[in-house]
Parts: structure tokens; C-alpha cells; sequence
């Protein structure tokens, strides 16, 4: 049944599994093992109900040739409403084979089971499974069973419903060859790892780089996360397979970020840092650079001194492929507001990191804003995430380069007054990169209350202008939408889902663990945007230029002289809006 993949978890018995807490259709794990090969039981997996279900029972109405029928049909929808895979979950209750959707789409999975309980203290049809990912849910616990007895476990369910063959293997040959288009196993709560990895893999230039050149690395013991990286987008562009097990590069991971390490829910933003700042230090390379000496650990001061050329110096800097690809520079600019003297220092970033909209730009016209509700009732019911407010991208990233005021426990130090003073201050962008990368903090932690922020952010999938935050903004600052990392569920449990363009045939795919399924254009502008991955608009007459070269490279330009050229160049040349010198 195609939208029924074949479980491949069993193979990884050294990635650490713990779920998600929320009803959607992830793939559940199958064992519960440590790295030490120590089997753990978590209370919040366990569900009192599932040791009521009738493993005989079950063995006998899914071993009916109805019922296999019915598992091995095309098209299985909910009976209600006739919404299709995957999003299909048929109760487990004994003479029961109800099929219903998802509480994410009409719920009536969740409203078979009110129905059947109405008023009672011994719930009954509160255990269904979901026929694409195979992951149990307890409507009556309102959790993920994740562990049982030696006699009796969430994986014999599955497997009773699902025998497995001899030919089953841990990677599915796909029919079509569709490249990029590869789904990533969930190796036991890794759909942050997977939602990352989708939306970076859809990010052109560093798929190119990866795919054209890091197979020159000498050694994957010098360069473990690339080698391994590398390995996988070749893989999964490979356009051989539908989905693969990605644990050889989650081991990579856990051995150098411990704090991966477990079962604990993870952060897919955090992990894209980490992931990021290795690969930049694995394949890093020195650059002379210019510099105008600044004392140490001192900002640049703006107090009417000029620099002379005799403290012009040389230093070393460092670039890679990720830095030419997503780092860009931030200006920050703090005004004293004792002396009234500037100072401006510059860091380097990878991703903005903005709080959801505190200010609105001025220059919109109020009627075609959002409705965003007024009043403390308003207020508060948003900051505990009752209530969801519409808001824009543009708004987002006005408030987070907007003058900051500077006191109380926030005052700054100022170098020429020498003691800590009100000040202002301002953030800006400098330099942009190629991919901007944009992290929407949606999870507020306070002293006492943490909450997860799930207003809507409005972004557009073309023609971003970066410019109004730009220092002196570049020639070409137009922003075209690539990926999306969206986060569905609470703070205390959700699951991560990735939004792509593959480049290849210019479709928006929802890559959900195993599960690649293609969607509309309307659908990713609906989703609740946890980090987005915007790429340069790369000139029309630039397009043309690529195409035109790629012919004559084809024709082996009619040259008798042969021509060499960086693969590093050419894989930046054709995937970049600039690719330098």
C-alpha cells in the first residue's frame, strides 16, 4: 500500500528514542534502547489502556481477508468525510473498525471516541493507529503509547497489523525517480533533526557544494559531519530512493553535540546552529583580510578619531561554504546618552533570531493589515496561547531593528565615559547573505510561566525586500522563499514538519519524516513558520548566462585549448546570485 511505509527503525539500536506528545502523523519508533544498549521506560510513554486491548482479537480481524483488502486498497479515507491518507486512523477497540481523520483535519477520530464514551470511567475505543505512520495514539491519555511488557508492546501491534517480509529493507527503492524528493526515517523523536535536514538540503548552493565537491574530502575522521553529510544528500538526491534511515549521521551528531544525546525533546533551530558552526569549522579556509586594530574585546568607536594607515594590519580570517552561503554581518549601534557618542561594533550571523511583532512599520496601510485584537483580554489570552493574532514578517523584523532603550539593569558601558549609562540602541543589517535564514522565537520562557507563542506570521513566498533593514543596502536585496521549518504541538510536546521548493520542478512538497507529499502554494503560506530559509532572486538575465555556458560546456566549448575551471567556482557560479571572484 503506497501510503503505508515500511518501518525501518529496528536497524538503528544505538539512536536514542523518546515521541512527540501530540496527535500527528509522525513515524512512532520502534525500540526503546540507549546508547548502552540499556532499555528505558519512560513514565510519560506509558498508557494504562493499551495493556486492555486483545492481542487475539486483533491477530484475528486484521488476518481477515476484508481486512487486508481494505490495507492493501489505494485510497483508504475516513469514513465520515473522505479525507485520504495520511492522514487515516482506524480504532483498535475489538469488532471495531472504524476509520476516522486526525484531529488536525476533521477530528472525527477523536469524536468517534466521545461518542462511544460519553460518561464513563472505563474508557473504550480510545486506542487507534494511524495507517501511514503506524503511531498508536490514546485518545483517553491523550498521549503516545510508547512502551509495554515482554509480552506486550506497541511493536507487536504493529507488526501484527503489519507483517513484515524478508524483503523488507531499511531503504525503499522509490518507482519514479524524483530527486530530492527522498523522505528521513524517524529514528525515535528525530523529526527536528529531519525537518532541519530537509529544509537545508533544499537550500541549492549547499546541496550543490556537497554533492560536486565534499566527496573530495581526504579524511572522515577530520571532517566526520561533512563526510557523513555529504553521504546523505548524495543519497537522497540520488532520486533512487523514497525514504532512507539517516542514522549514521545522527550518531555524527550525538558524538559531537551530547546535548542530542537521549531522549529529551530538541530544539530543530538549536541543532541547525550546531550543524551550521561544524561545518564551517571542518571545512574552513584562510583569507588575508585588512582590518583597522580596535583595542581587544573593544567596540569600534565613532568619536571623530581617524585611524592611520600605520595601524592598518593583516589578520587571518576564515571562510567556507556555509559562511559564503549563510552568514551575513550585523551592525549594532549604541548611542550614549551622557556623552552622545556612537559606538558601532559588527557581528557575524547565520540565522536573525525575532521575536514576534512588538512594533509595526509605519509605512503599511492599516487596511491591508492583519486584525490583530486590542485589550488586555487580548493580550493575555495570547500570552498563555489561547488565542492566535495574525502578524507580518515585515512587522517582525521592524521591531527587532528598531531603537532599544538602554537603562535600569540594561544600561550600557560606556568606553568613553567609563561608567554604565543610559543609552539606545539600534540593529542593522550590514551585509546580507545568500540564504537568510530567519528563526521565529514562538517559545517564551519567564520566571515563574512558559508559554509556546502561536500567532501567525504572514511571509511572502516571493519577493521579500530586505532593504528597509539594510545599512546601505546592496543592489539586489529580493528574497525568494525556499523552505520552512514548522512546529505543531505545545510547548511540552509537538512534532517538527518541513515545508521545501524543490528545485528541479519548482513544487512546495511537505517533507513529514518518511512521509513526501506534495502541497499548494496556500497551504505553506498557512503554516506557523518556525524558521524560514529565504534564497536571493537570481537575475533573469543571470538565469540566461547559466544556461547558455552550460550549453557550451556541453558542446566542450569548440576550443582546442581545454579550459579549466574551480569545481568550488562552478558550483557557486551556477547555484548563487554572486558567485565572486
Amino acid at each position: 500500500m503506497n501510503g503505508i511505509p515500511n518501518s525501518d527503525a529496528e536497524s538503528h539500536d544505538t539512536v536514542p528514542y523518546s515521541s512527540s506528545d501530540d496527535e500527528y502523523q509522525h513515524e512512532g519508533s520502534i525500540h526503546a534502547t540507549y546508547q548502552n544498549g540499556e532499555n528505558r521506560k519512560d513514565k510519560e510513554g506509558i498508557c494504562k489502556h493499551l495493556k486492555n486491548l486483545n492481542l487475539t482479537d486483533i491477530k484475528r480481524r486484521f488476518r481477515d481477508e476484508a481486512i487486508q483488502k481494505l490495507l492493501k486498497k489505494q485510497e483508504i479515507v475516513c469514513d465520515k468525510c473522505s479525507r485520504g491518507m495520511p492522514y487515516v486512523w482506524i480504532c483498535l477497540e475489538s469488532f471495531c473498525s472504524f476509520l476516522g481523520c486526525g484531529r488536525n483535519e476533521n477530528g472525527h477520530a477523536l469524536e468517534h471516541f466521545k461518542l462511544k464514551n460519553p460518561n464513563s470511567e472505563n474508557p473504550s475505543h480510545c486506542l487507534c493507529l494511524n495507517l501511514s505512520s503506524k503511531m498508536l495514539w490514546c485518545y483517553s491519555c491523550d498521549m503516545e503509547p510508547l512502551y509495554g511488557d515482554a509480552d506486550f508492546s506497541p511493536q507487536m501491534i504493529r507488526d501484527i497489523i503489519f507483517p513484515r517480509k524478508e524483503s523488507d529493507m531499511d531503504i525503499d527503492k522509490k518507482e519514479e525517480s524524483y530527486k530530492g524528493l527522498c523522505g528521513l526515517s524517524n529514528l525515535g523523536n528525530t523529526c527536528y533533526m529531519n525537518a532541519a535536514l530537509q529544509s537545508i538540503s533544499n537550500c541549492t548552493p549547499l546541496t550543490t557544494y556537497f554533492r560536486k565537491c565534499a566527496q573530495n574530502l581526504p579524511s572522515s575522521k577530520k571532517y566526520p559531519l561533512s563526510s557523513s553529510y555529504a553521504a546523505l544528500m548524495n543519497t537522497m538526491w540520488s532520486g533512487k530512493y523514497r525514504s532512507v534511515g539517516p542514522s549514521n549521521l545522527c550518531g555524527v551528531i550525538c558524538d559531537l553535540f551530547p546535548v542530542f544525546r537521549g531522549w529529551a525533546q530538541q530544539d530543530s533551530q538549536e541543532l541547525l546552529r550546531c550543524v551550521l558552526d561544524r561545518l564551517h569549522e571542518e571545512l574552513k579556509h584562510p583569507v588575508d583580510s585588512t582590518y583597522q586594530e580596535t583595542p581587544k574585546n573593544e567596540p569600534q568607536s565613532t568619536s571623530g578619531e581617524n585611524k592611520t594607515k600605520s595601524e592598518e594590519k593583516k589578520r587571518i580570517e576564515y571562510k567556507s561554504p556555509i559562511s559564503e552561503i549563510f552568514e551575513g554581518i550585523l551592525q549594532s549601534k549604541v548611542k550614549c546618552m551622557q556623552c552622545k557618542k556612537l559606538s558601532i561594533t559588527k557581528d557575524r550571523f547565520y540565522d536573525l533570531s525575532v521575536s514576534v511583532a512588538v512594533h509595526r512599520r509605519p509605512t503599511y496601510n492599516p487596511e491591508k493589515r492583519p486584525n490583530t485584537g486590542n485589550g488586555w483580554w487580548s493580550t493575555f489570552a495570547s500570552y498563555i496561547g489561547l488565542t492566535r493574532k495574525n502578524t507580518l514578517l515585515d512587522d517582525c523584523l521592524y521591531s527587532f531593528c528598531s531603537t532599544e532603550e538602554l537603562s535600569g539593569s540594561d544600561r550600557y558601558m560606556c568606553e568613553h565615559c567609563k561608567t554604565l549609562n543610559d543609552g539606545e540602541k539600534t540593529l542593522s543589517i550590514l551585509k546580507l547573505p545568500e540564504i537568510l535564514c530567519i528563526h521565529i522565537k514562538r517559545f517564551r520562557h519567564d520566571s515563574y510561566f512558559s508559554s509556546k507563542i502561536s500567532d501567525h506570521v504572514l511571509f511572502p513566498l516571493q519577493g521579500f525586500d530586505a532593504s528597509p533593514y539594510c545599512v546601505n543596502p546592496e543592489k539586489n536585496t529580493l528574497y525568494d522563499l525556499v523552505a520552512v521549518i514548522n512546529h505543531r504541538g505545545s510547548l511540552s510536546g509537538g512534532h517538527y514538519v518541513a515545508y521545501a521548493k524543490n528545485h528541479k520542478n519548482d513544487k512546495w512538497y511537505e517533507f513529514d519524516d518518511k512521509t513526501v507529499t506534495e502541497v499548494t502554494e496556500d497551504i505553506v503560506k498557512g503554516v506557523e513558520a518556525y524558521v524560514l530559509f529565504f534564497q536571493k532572486q537570481v537575475p533573469l538575465s543571470r538565469k540566461q548566462e547559466v544556461k547558455q555556458i552550460k550549453s557550451l560546456i556541453k558542446s566542450k566549448l569548440g576550443l582546442e585549448t581545454p579550459v579549466y575551471i574551480s569545481n568550488y567556482w562552478y558550483s557557486k557560479w551556477e547555484s548563487m546570485s554572486d558567485p565572486g571572484t
